[in-house]
């Protein structure tokens, strides 16, 4: 069945520009036929694999524009720390760059990235639950190489497992994230959820955050952390 939804995307719709390949992936038909469904994943994974050719600013600036939920050029130099002229500098060198990597890519098979995907995705869900359960953050810690560095989109950072002790306090104060989005790819990983505070403290946390995990021989070495902006009318004199 893969084999003929290859077949299909390469063969039987002719060439297929990047620009076309993204809209298509970004359309969410309300009841997808069965056909469909396997389209939208093989080629899903096409470009998955194909994405992972791209060096490591290319891939996670791509991520966040195709397949986030933090699309504009501001949020994505907000989230990775950099100039906006230097997004738009990284997607030109990606349409430039991507086409010819899924040509390299369209006759390979592409288990690897689907089994680097499923894995994460366990991974971040099993320890986000960990967390909402109450029981403890374990389970995430303990895919932190010893010196990571953890950067927040307004400039602090943290360093080291014992800035991961801070996770003590939402933990007792009973914040609770759910996952909305998992993005994996090679020594990358995108991570979206939105937080639920409780009754009593309804400005604990933003509304929602993007987290950007970037690996170092199997470890995550560097966080970046971008927290979604309460409405206006919602900001007041509370903190965000």
């Amino acid at each position: 069945m893969r084999s003929v939804c290859y077949t299909r995307l390469r063969k039987g719709q002719g060439e297929l520009l990047f620009g076309e390949i993204t809209a298509r992936l970004e359309q969410e038909p309300s009841e997808p036929s069965s056909e469909e469904a396997i389209d939208r994943l093989a080629l899903r994974e096409w470009v998955w694999t194909a994405l992972s050719e791209l060096s490591e600013d290319l891939r996670v600036t791509a991520m966040l524009r195709y397949f986030g939920s933090y699309a504009s050029y501001e949020e994505i130099a907000g989230i990775l720390g950099v100039p906006v002229g230097t997004v738009r500098s990284r997607l030109n060198q990606v349409k430039a760059k991507l086409a010819d990597a899924l040509l390299k890519t369209a006759g390979l098979a592409h288990e690897e990235a689907r089994r680097l995907a499923e894995s994460r995705i366990r991974y971040f869900a099993e320890a986000t639950e960990e967390y909402n359960r109450g029981e403890s953050y374990e389970m995430l810690a303990s895919g932190f190489s010893e010196d990571f560095v953890w950067a927040y989109s307004g400039g602090s950072v943290g360093r080291g497992h014992a800035f991961l002790d801070g996770f003590a306090e939402d933990l007792e104060a009973g914040i609770k994230m759910r996952l909305t989005n998992v993005l994996a790819s090679k020594d990358v990983t995108v991570v979206e959820g939105r937080f639920e505070n409780p009754h009593d403290d309804p400005y604990h946390c933003p509304p929602a955050t993007s987290l950007v995990y970037f690996y170092r021989d199997g470890r995550i070495r560097l966080v970046r952390q971008y927290y979604t902006p309460r409405p206006e009318e919602d900001r007041g004199d509370h903190p965000r």
